[in-house]
């Protein structure tokens, strides 16, 4: 579980946000605690260095409309994903760990054989705890197939390399002061073919700065609450699906508030946060409308006494960039559901569904509207197998109905998933 748990920390999507549906909001956690709790996990240990391994199919089965299409033009495929790696854990002093990590994947489509490609997450930190100084510095690279938009539910692999330093400064008690820096790049790794073909992700190629600043500490009934600004920017790459004359870079700034708690029974979070984003760039080419709005994600999960049952609702209002050339983004509302049953010692079943809907913000200069509506439901059945191989068997149902004139149609995309964990096997 440690790489596993390692990367998926790592992991970035579009603006935090997620197109995958019933995905809880998750806090961007502690780096340094997750690092430490895979390497005590790591199974095999040369002094001060242990290292972990992972096997595994995952996201594969069968999807029908693989493209998201309307009825006429929908493809329907099978799709396997063969993912093995390693991560290196080595301790420097009792304070700190340098961390590394590979996991190479082999993406293949049964007949959409452009859709195949090797790719992977890697990458490597630094994490310190100094009692009243914490530091961490991260490089990562994610190329990963996904669904990176609830605009369009297409699977699509997309690059991000990330590079971020952030530090802890205890102030008094449990006070501590925030800081962290970050800058992201996003490139699209799939030719979608002839423009209008299909969803054009490469108009979503850019790169994103961010620096915040806060002040953080837990109060009575283990309450976290931070507060804090930051700043963002954002410049696009320009490319024939997103041409220069049409310019969507943006910077701006805000204000946030967290709060979160976890008890036997009960956890939430929440994160709210006023977001003012402006455009840059030429005046003649800047189509960016500008944004000056609240943003947020709260989620809440009830629990049975022995854990094995579970309950939670979440909602998220979230700023996605707009595939579509008329458009410059739009605001995703989306609100879900997902329980979580224990069937005996080694079987699990999920169940989740959400609604939403994704309001779009033209680019300046045309008066377009349109509003898309989302419903999506699903299962997914966990079964532990003997030497701890893990079997997962699941289906994933949505379903978008657009309002604009090219997308009137409802779009629906079916997905029969499973796989195969061979991380807890007893490795020699």
């Amino acid at each position: 579980m440690a790489l596993a748990l390692l990367v998926a920390a790592a992991a970035t999507a579009q603006e935090a946000g997620s197109g995958e549906p019933g995905a809880l909001p998750e806090p961007a956690g502690n780096r340094t605690a997750e690092v430490q709790e895979a390497m005590e996990e790591a199974r095999w240990t040369f002094g001060n260095t242990k290292l972990s391994p992972y096997l595994g199919l995952v996201d594969s089965g069968w999807v029908r409309n693989a493209f998201d299409a309307v009825d006429a033009d929908e493809v329907d495929d099978f799709t396997a994903t063969l993912r093995a790696g390693l991560s290196l854990f080595h301790r420097i002093g009792t304070e700190s760990v340098l961390a590394l990590w590979g996991l190479p994947e082999y993406v293949w489509w049964a007949d959409l054989e452009d859709r195949r490609r090797l790719n992977g997450r890697y990458g490597a930190g630094w994490y310190a705890d100094f009692t009243r100084l914490g530091i961490e510095i991260e490089a990562t690279r994610a190329d990963e197939q996904r669904r990176i938009t609830p605009e369009v539910r297409e699977l699509t692999s997309q690059r991000a390399d990330r590079a971020l330093a952030g530090a802890r400064i205890g102030l008094y008690r449990s006070l501590d002061l925030q800081l962290r820096a970050s800058s992201s790049d996003f490139d699209a790794l799939v030719d979608p073919g002839p423009l209008g073909a299909r969803a054009q992700f490469g108009r979503l190629d850019r790169r994103e700065e961010v620096f915040q600043i806060g002040l953080a500490m837990r109060l009575r009934d283990a309450v976290d609450v931070a507060v804090g600004a930051f700043q963002v920017s954002t410049e696009f790459e320009q490319s024939a699906a997103s041409p220069d004359s049409v310019r969507l870079d943006n910077d701006g700034d805000g204000l946030y508030l967290e709060l979160a708690q976890e008890r036997t029974r009960v956890e939430w979070r929440t994160r709210l946060e006023h977001r003012e984003l402006d455009p840059e760039g030429p005046a003649a080419t800047a189509r960016f409308p500008g944004f000056d709005d609240l943003l947020g994600l709260s989620a809440i999960t009830l629990h049975s006494l022995d854990r094995r049952r579970s309950l939670g609702f979440y909602g998220r209002r979230e700023l996605f960039y707009a595939l579509g050339p008329e458009f410059a983004y739009f605001i995703s509302e989306r609100f879900g559901a997902t329980s979580h049953l224990d069937l005996g010692r080694s079987t699990t079943v999920q169940l989740t569904a959400e609604v939403g809907d994704l309001s779009f913000q033209p680019i300046v200069g045309t008066t377009l509207q349109r509003g898309d509506d989302l419903t999506s439901f699903g299962v997914t059945v966990l079964q532990e197998l003997p030497y701890g191989v893990g079997l997962s068997l699941g289906v994933l149902h949505g379903t978008i109905d657009s309002s604009s004139a090219s997308l009137a149609d409802d779009r629906s995309i079916t997905s029969l998933t499973f796989g195969l964990d061979l991380r807890s096997i007893s490795w020699p």
